[in-house]
């Protein structure tokens, strides 16, 4: 790979490991150290890719800016399949401009770690090895799906997934996140597929569920 596609994975390394301007030494070693640091600090910028959601994205953002208040964070926020697409295509063209990704599908970013360097973050002795699939790759939170419905319209909840299928929600009434949409979603699938069966999308389907391409527009 060129240097161009072989980006660090959290590199704005550099960039996510700045810190103040009166950090002491013993502060710099939690961010990565000293040399780190300056490096963040000359570079002064960091694109980041993530398919989690903006709003709370920005909020960790701005808390990043005060600390760091030299480093630019340049967010593109997209749908999981989207994004990998994305880094794809922009890889394959040799212009792959993220520093740092972040992406709920283990699966998809294992296939695709060999466009980035391998790093450790300075608290890498605190995870536990079975959940480190590739040195390139960090995990950050364990997502799961539930059901949640509108206390204001919804007086008689469903209790289980099967409970999803009866005509009495429907149609329009339940929201669903496609599957090609992302990690998370596609777990949720597999889950429908393996313990529900078969035959419970077209259940579903005869609610006629309203379909969103990923979890932020649901």
């Amino acid at each position: 790979m060129t240097k161009i596609t072989r980006r660090q994975f959290t590199a704005g390394a550099a960039a996510a490991a700045a810190t103040s301007f009166s950090i002491t030494n013993a502060e710099a070693q939690a961010f990565g150290g000293n040399d780190l640091i300056e490096a963040a600090r000359k570079e002064g910028k960091i694109v980041y890719y993530t398919a989690d959601f903006t709003e709370p994205e920005q909020e960790i953002i701005k808390a990043f800016n005060k600390r760091f208040p030299f480093v630019k964070v340049e967010m593109v926020r997209a749908p999981g399949g989207q994004l990998i697409t994305r880094i794809r295509t922009e890889a394959s063209a040799g212009k792959l401009l993220a520093d740092a990704i972040n992406h709920s599908d283990r699966g998809l970013m294992q296939g695709i770690a060999d466009l980035f360097q391998d790093y450790a973050p300075p608290n890498a002795k605190d995870y536990r090895d079975d959940v480190q699939i590739a040195p390139q790759l960090w995990p950050k939170t364990t997502l799961g799906w539930s059901i949640a419905y509108n206390t204001e319209l919804e007086k008689n909840p469903p209790k289980t997934w099967m409970d999803l299928c009866k005509p009495q929600y429907g149609p329009k009434k339940i929201g669903q996140v496609v599957a090609p949409s992302g990690g998370t979603t596609w777990t949720r699938i597999m889950f429908e597929r393996q313990v529900l069966g078969e035959d419970y999308w077209a259940k579903q389907a005869a609610t006629k569920p309203r379909l969103y391409p990923s979890g932020a527009p649901l």
